[in-house]
Parts: structure tokens; sequence; C-alpha cells
């Protein structure tokens, strides 16, 4: 749930340099663990209009989302200006009324890293100097395809919205220096939000849940989610390579959105497990923003795995959501970073029990309990992105995609989950744990590759009492498993190791807590789980295989 710039090997040996958003770990649990199980049709259409390369000014017929007429003018407005020289200006002129600009680079090669290195507004200020956004440790490079959008923050020029001559400036770090640039807009007849659908590609490991619930959790992240609305739901079928995302192959799984329908579009991959050695994320967004306009892209998709809890998943997709539409966190682990809304306020030490900007959204650690607010700017950023097709005028329908694709309402199904306050989990809390260790056990975590979950949790708790969670049955599975590793890298007695052995290799308990349990041992005492490279739950498996 915070944003995180890493560096990571991707499949082609180069380095990657990804802006995310991430949760604590989390493996979905069985039927038995009230996940939904595994399971349900996938929409087998694979048709899908290309994406176009000339000056667009496209929108058209009414959508089955909104009862209201053909929006007179579109919602958004896409000026290409195809292959470039790095470092060319390139400029559009927003008319009167337009909500906000949105701009990105691809390289003509997957390995070419890119940037927007400079965004000029029309009164000649750099919003984003040197690939990055000031005062913030949000950059925009990548590999592949770099994004940026105004705004993101409350500058004079950004909020409200400058209309006039935005120039956006396209780099390459390394790699061929040409790119391929498009730059739109977003605009209204009157320069207000009139709302919008926000269409969803799901992509999910057949093991990892079913369409049903994972419909569910979409609808609870979606529905509402400033002032937006829920469009077209698809289900389609990801590769079980994809079971377990690590370093190895996080980078090959974006490329997987290629040829699916929506433009704009929200895609979300769900896998099993999310891997990253000693950071272990629920989730993650591609960049802040993402890019929600281009399929295929190293931009294209949110990942994310789930816990049963369809409220929690859904609060952490909305969080994510919120990084790809352009969100920063309110406050950083690092201490002096921030988002730069001045309606959010900050966090000197986010582990603090009182932040003020403790129930935002957009706090670095999600937990059950928080309300999950979200302020007037911030829902100005997520309205004026690109992510969702809009109305432009009140009582105005919602336009078509842009590529063509039909749209269709989701299933009575994705309807049921909304977000809202949840209860506390239960009797392991009599633990009586510092505030500060609970609400990282049972938080969708989001932090910085300089900072150790390990160390931080490890500040707050001792491995005795965090074994006490981890044996706990009344524990959730994803609360136990993230008990026992951090507790047996902290140090446990060989009594204690013999206890997490045992739950390593229980076949009958939760796939959460198994997995919890190997990672501590791979850690500290690899050959007590080597058996389990032939466990019957891949997922375990695959984990114990690693070290």
């Amino acid at each position: 749930m915070a944003f995180l710039a890493w560096r990571l090997a991707a499949p082609t040996s180069v380095l990657l340099l990804v802006a995310t958003a991430c949760g604590g770990i989390a493996v979905f649990d069985d039927l038995d663990e009230g996940s939904g199980g595994a399971g349900g049709g996938t929409v087998s259409s694979t048709s899908v209009v290309s994406s176009t390369t000339t000056v667009v000014t496209s929108s058209s017929s009414v959508s089955s989302s909104s009862s209201g007429g053909a929006p007179p003018i579109p919602p958004l407005v896409e000026t290409d200006f195809g292959t470039v020289p790095a470092g060319t200006p390139l400029s559009v002129v927003t008319p009167p009324d337009a909500l906000g600009v949105t701009g990105y680079a691809r390289g003509t090669s997957i390995n070419a890293q890119v940037t927007i290195s400079t965004v000029r507004a029309p009164d000649q200020t750099q919003l984003v100097s040197n690939g990055s956004l000031p005062g913030t440790l949000n950059s925009y490079d990548n590999f592949d395809i770099a994004t940026a959008s105004v705004p993101e923050t409350n500058d004079p020029q950004a909020m409200p919205f400058l209309n006039g001559e935005w120039t956006f400036v396209p780099g390459v770090v390394s790699g061929p220096p040409q790119v391929d640039v498009s730059i739109w807009y977003r605009q209204t007849l009157d320069g207000s939000f009139h709302g919008g659908a926000v269409d969803v590609n799901v992509f999910r490991v057949p093991s990892a849940a079913s369409d049903n619930y994972v419909n569910q959790m979409v609808a609870g992240a979606i529905e509402g989610f400033a002032g937006l609305s829920l469009g077209t739901v698809r289900n389609f079928a990801l590769s079980p390579n994809f079971s377990v995302v690590d370093e190895n192959n996080f980078a090959a799984i974006y490329p997987e959105t290629a040829g699916a329908p929506g433009k704009p579009v929200l895609n979300v991959m769900v896998v099993d497990f999310i891997d990253f050695g000693m950071f272990q994320p629920l989730g993650f967004a591609p960049g802040i923003p993402g890019n929600p306009l281009v399929q295929g892209s190293l931009q294209s998709a949110v990942v994310m795995m789930t816990t049963g809890d369809s409220v929690f998943d859904a609060a952490t997709l909305r969080h994510e959501t919120g990084h790809f539409a352009g969100l920063l966190h309110t406050s950083e682990q690092l201490m002096g970073f921030h988002d730069r809304l001045s309606d959010t306020p900050e966090c000197l030490d986010v582990m603090q029990v009182n932040c003020p900007d403790l129930n935002n959204l957009m706090f670095p650690f999600a937990f059950p309990g928080s309300q999950l607010t979200v302020s007037s700017q911030q829902a100005t950023v997520v309205q004026a992105s690109a992510l969702y097709r809009g109305a432009v005028e009140a009582g105005g329908g919602f336009a078509e995609p842009l590529d063509g694709s039909m749209s269709f309402a989701p299933d009575g199904s994705s309807g049921a989950a909304h977000l809202g306050s949840r209860a506390p989990f239960g009797g392991w809390r009599d633990l009586r744990l510092a505030d500060a260790a609970e609400r990282l056990l049972q938080s969708h975590w989001c932090q910085h590759a300089e900072t150790d979950p390990h160390e931080l949790l490890l500040s707050h708790v001792d491995p005795a009492t965090l074994l006490a969670v981890g044996l706990d049955e009344e524990a959730p599975p994803f609360v136990r498993g993230r008990a026992l590793e951090h507790a047996v890298r902290g140090g446990v007695t060989t009594t204690e190791l013999d206890r997490v052995v045992d739950v390593a290799h229980d076949g009958t308990a939760a796939r959460w807590v198994r997995v919890g349990a190997v990672r501590g041992l791979r850690v500290v005492a690899p050959e007590r789980v080597a058996d389990l490279v032939r466990d019957r739950d891949p997922v375990v498996a695959a984990l114990a295989a690693r070290r």
C-alpha cells in the first residue's frame, strides 16, 4: 500500500525500475478458509481493436453503465506524436474546461529505460523536474514505458488545473534514443467532474480464487471510489506460471495484458503469492500513475494476492488503484516525505499510534478498522486521471471504450461487497500487543526497499509473542503466517523451531500458515524444509525451493 521504487533483475537480465504500492504477505487460502475457492468460468473473448497511431479525438455511443445520452464531446482526447527523438519538447493545448493531462513515452525496446524528464505548465513552471516529482519519492522512469500526470499535487498550476499549453519532455536513460509519445487530456463541458465508469479486466491464476470472489472484491474496491462507478468486468485465465510472482517473472506478467479489451481499463492480475524475499507485498502497482491506455506495457496492471476476506482485499485493491490513478502516500516511512496535497495531513513517524492520516486510504499501512477516507484533493487527482470512461455533463452518459470493445455490466455476484470498517480480528488480540505490532501483523504493508520489514516488526514485538500469534488458531491465516515467518527469523528455541517445522509440513493447515513457516525456515534452517519442494501444494513447494 505504499510507494516503492526499487530495482530488480528482469528476465532479460536488465534492471527494471518499478514504482509500486505494496502490501503485507497474504496467500489466498482454500475453501475452508472462506476464500470462495478456485474455479469459475473464464471469458474467452480475445478480440481487440488496436490503439490508434494518429491524433485521436474519440468517444461516441452511450454506455450501458449510464442512463444519459452519448457525450457530445470526447472526455479523453489524445495527441499521438509517434516516434520522436528523446529530449524533444512536445506540447498540447488543453481547452478551458479540461480537468487534467496524462502523457507517456514508450521505448522502442522493452529493455529501453525511458523517462518523462520534464512536465512544464502553461506558465512555464516545471512540475516534474529531472524525471521526478520534487518533494516526494515519486519518479517517472521505467523500462519499456514511463507515464506522468497532472494533477498529482495541489500546486497552483495543477489544482485548479491551469489550461493552456502543457509541455512534456521524454527521455531515454538507456537504449535506443527514440520514444513513442502520446499526451492525453480529460475534459468536460464545464470543467467539473460528472462521474465515470472504471472497466476492469481480471487475470486470475485458477488456483488463486474464484471468479465470484474476485468480482466481489473488485466491486468493493471500485464502486464509489472518488465518485466513480464500476463498469465492465471481464475475467480471464492467467497462466499457472504466475502462481508465485517473484523477481524472476514479475516483469513478464504485464505483457499478459496485450490484446485484452478496454481503453481505458484497469487490469488486475490475481496470483497465489508474491515473493520478493525480505520484501513481501500483498500487491503492487507498476507506477504512480500506471497506464490504463496501453495494454501489454510494463505499466499496464496491478498485481495482487488475496486473503479470503473480500472486504480487506477490496481495500488493498482500492489503495493500489489509487496509486494507479496517481495518488501518493499521505506519509512515507522515510521521514520527511509525503504527498503534496494540503488537505491530507502528514505523520513524521507512521508507526505512531495517533497519526493524523491513519484512516486515509493512502496511509502506507491499511488495516481492519481503518475508515479508508479519501480527501477532496485526492478525489480531484483520481477524477482528472485517465482511469475511467467519463461523462462530460450532469446526467450525461459515459463514453464507450476507445478501442470499440463492447461494454456490459458485471453479473449480480459482483455487486455485494462495499468497503466499510472492519471489526478487529479475534482472540489473538488478547496477547495485548503494542498497537504498532498489531497494526503491522494485520495490515496491507507498503514500504520502501530501504526499510527491512523484519527489523521494523521486531522493534515492536518479541519473537516469542510472534510465535504465540502464529500458533493461535483463532488468528486469521495471513496474520499467523506473517507472525511465524518473523518469529523464526527473530530467533526461537530448538523446541519452538521444531513446532514451526511441524506446521510447515502439516498438509491440513491453511496455505497461508504453512507459507509463513516455510519462508522463515528457508532463511534460518533451509534443510528442514528441503523435502517440501515435492509438496502437493505448488505454492509451498515453490517457496521451499527458493534460497
